[in-house]
């Protein structure tokens, strides 16, 4: 139910977001692009989403001293180095994930659940590494990325996990949503949903992410909060790291892992020239007003 659950619930949210402003795309966080620095990353900038007080009130940025129903919205980066972040999973490593031999949807979603989608959640820190995660705008980027994973697996292997669930998708009905099954959300195209690839990879393809450690182990209180197999995820964690470990062997022969969704020869593609952040973001505070809706 992971994967389908929040493929709906933030197609709900743009579409309360496109209640106050019809012309709002909510953007998603490609986050690999940032794997070896996070906390430098843009999007935590004071332009942008803001960043982190450890452990008190966001600091900077729109979403500055922001609170969701009278309460602070927290964010708390590693305190050793001060205010970093670990690394995230390398663009060519979640390549490499998306492509990964699956025999089932349950495989992928088993390969992705806590480590990559959990890596954010845990070392971002504060609200995000709680279940009041969905107070804290930055929760709507990242899902919408892990579910642009979701939606570059599905494109995978001549489209042949693209309406494949663990059961029957007609039947397994989305949890507190009435009259909404799995099958409602299996095909982005039928929801009328396209993810843009991120200009960063479409106009500099060098500007990806290989050479990049493999993140740190998830917190064990994370993976017991979200109710996660830890055998399951150490496992996950062990083979993630091999994975990287590959990654950069074959990148420093210059046989570079192509980006999850991209082709496997790097071109310039014109028609796909990816959203402007800028202009998906200059509606922070909409967002913000959304959130203290729900």
């Amino acid at each position: 139910m992971f994967l389908p659950w929040h493929r709906h619930f933030i197609n709900k949210f743009e579409q309360e977001l496109r209640k106050v402003n019809a012309n709002v795309t909510l953007p998603y966080w490609d986050w690999s692009l940032d794997a070896a620095h996070p906390e430098k990353s843009p999007i935590l900038s004071s332009k942008y989403m803001g960043s982190s007080s450890q452990g008190g009130c966001i600091p900077d940025g729109p979403f500055k001293n922001f609170t969701v129903k009278g309460n602070c919205v927290k964010r708390t980066f590693n305190p050793n180095p001060p205010k970093t972040i670990t690394t995230f999973h390398s663009t060519s490593l979640l390549g490499e994930l998306i492509r990964k031999n699956y025999t089932s949807y349950d495989e992928f979603r088993s390969a992705i659940e806590g480590s990559p989608h959990g890596v954010p959640h845990t070392f971002i820190g504060g609200d995000m590494s709680t279940m009041r995660s969905p107070a804290d705008p930055l929760f709507y980027l990242h899902h919408a990325f892990i579910d642009k994973l979701w939606n570059d697996f599905q494109q995978e292997n001549n489209k042949q996990f693209l309406n494949k669930y663990v059961s029957d998708p007609k039947s397994a009905q989305l949890i507190g949503y009435t009259g909404v099954n799995v099958a409602d959300v299996l095909n982005l195209e039928s929801m009328c949903v396209q993810y843009v690839m991120a200009g960063a990879i479409v106009d500099s393809p060098d500007s990806i992410t290989w050479n990049v450690p493999a993140p740190a182990p998830l917190d064990d209180d994370w993976l017991k909060i979200n109710h996660m197999n830890s055998t399951e995820v150490r496992k996950q964690e062990t083979e993630i790291k091999q994975m990287q470990n590959k990654v950069i062997e074959d990148g420093k022969k210059g046989n570079i892992p192509p980006a999850p969704g991209y082709n496997d020869t790097y071109k310039k593609d014109e028609t796909n020239s990816g959203v402007s952040f800028e202009t998906s973001l200059g509606l922070a505070l909409l967002i913000g007003f959304v959130l203290n809706l729900f």
